[in-house]
């Protein structure tokens, strides 16, 4: 029998359809909250990367100040020599975001090798700035740290001159990748020098440390050189991974075999049982390098950790 125009079902359906609806829709927004295409998740993203570094720039001046308080004062040059980096940091990758984020004028190829590009040139002038700072550790502490503690300072200036190099690697991958719609990656290097940073806090500079060995301002340096520069090589691991897996297909296995074949008897009968070793056994290498990526994010989507983007149909 048809139900009447009176019976209870149809606002049942109609209201089990508007609550999938509503679950399905507060589930879209999560996702597009979180979600680095959308502004939103763009700016969460982003705000991460800028708030952690903040932070552990002020949690290694608290660890100096308990370690000895007039020594403080020498962790601004840390401050100063970013300033200076900040000049270097300012210009090429602002101006990279204008080539390396165009998609009406640049393919995707192309834009890759501009911020392959990018890295190699600021990591050589971060090279470059370091030599200076430490080749001028005399001035810079003459000029930025009092006259009482700057006998005891010029250690810690030379250290901390390695800012140079970590500041324009890290700076360089964040504005490529940010460039290219990853603003996940600058994500990444921020929250890896921030647990290294506390990690590293923990174990050699506070009341609880490992050992004996009694918690220097020079010790404090190097923990932020270390994470520094871990925080740089993230990021360009990260950067170049797909980069790194054709290295090491061509130098493992590619480059040893035309220095073999000079040594081997070849001749035309047995000329391609080597070519199919060579060229078969370089598929072989690609393969289990990409098994092994696949397999790592494997492990962290059954866990939850990354998702997939869902397909549409008109895709």
């Amino acid at each position: 029998m048809l139900p009447s125009k009176d019976d209870p079902i149809e606002p049942e359906i109609v209201q089990a359809v508007t609550e999938a609806d509503t679950g399905d829709g507060l589930e879209s927004k999560l996702r597009a909250t979180v979600d680095r295409q959308t502004y939103g998740g763009s700016l969460l993203f982003n705000f991460g990367a800028f708030v952690l570094p903040a932070l552990c720039g002020t949690l290694s001046k608290l660890w100096v100040a308990s370690i000895d308080s007039s020594q403080v004062v020498t962790t601004d040059v840390y401050t100063y020599i970013g300033v200076v980096v900040e000049v270097l940091n300012e210009g090429l990758p602002r101006t990279a975001w204008g080539v390396i984020g165009d998609r009406s004028t640049q393919t995707i190829r192309s834009r890759i090798s501009l911020s392959y590009t990018l890295l190699v040139v600021k990591s050589i002038l971060g090279i470059i700035l370091t030599l200076v700072f430490i080749g001028s550790s005399k001035q810079l502490v003459a000029a930025f740290v009092p006259a009482e503690v700057r006998k005891t300072s010029l250690t810690y200036v030379r250290i901390s001159s390695v800012q140079a190099l970590s500041s324009a690697i890290e700076v360089a991958v964040a504005s490529a990748t940010r460039a290219l719609d990853h603003p996940d990656v600058p994500l990444s290097i921020s929250s890896t020098k921030f647990v290294v940073n506390i990690i590293l806090d923990l174990l050699i500079m506070s009341k609880f440390h490992v050992g004996k060995r009694t918690p220097t301002v020079h010790g404090q340096a190097l923990i932020r050189m270390a994470c520094d520069l871990v925080s740089a090589l993230t990021g360009l691991v990260y950067c170049v991974w797909y980069l790194l897996q054709a290295l090491g297909s061509n130098l493992l296995w590619m480059l040893p075999w035309p220095i073999a074949v000079t040594k081997i008897g070849m001749t035309p009968d047995n000329a391609w049982r080597y070519h199919s070793i060579i060229f078969g056994r370089s598929i072989v290498f690609s393969f289990l390098n990409v098994s092994l990526a696949l397999a790592i994010w494997d492990w962290f989507y059954t866990r939850g950790q990354v998702s997939l983007t869902p397909v549409h149909s008109s895709l």
